[in-house]
């Protein structure tokens, strides 16, 4: 479990380092092929993935499992017209950014 104290509001994740690492070879290895683009935010990170009901089905799982277990990360999920591109985007205050990067391997 990660904790970072964000002033008045616990910045926690309730996973344990080996359910960090199965979410990380699972569901997030099943997303990292469709990703297309991304790019860092001001409060998070954002991506650009191919459309299809597929990849929104593994998002929308995603979601669901990190509500559960970090509810201090909020989701914005955009799909464009015509099957066009999915965009995912993720923020959450400006002390857990760097637990979200590890999370997602980003460098």
């Amino acid at each position: 479990m990660q904790a970072i104290d964000a002033g008045d509001m616990a910045i926690t994740c309730s996973l344990s380092a080996v359910e960090l690492e199965q979410r990380r070879e699972t569901v997030l290895a099943e997303l990292r092929g469709a990703v297309e683009a991304s790019k860092e935010t001001e409060v998070g990170f954002a991506f650009r993935l191919s459309g299809g009901d597929a990849i929104l089905e593994k998002l929308m799982h995603l979601i669901r499992l990190e509500r559960a277990c970090c509810p201090f990360i909020t989701f914005k999920l955009t799909a464009e017209a015509h099957n066009g591109p999915i965009w995912f985007e993720l923020s959450a205050p400006p002390d857990a950014k760097p637990m979200i990067a590890d999370f997602l391997g980003i460098a």
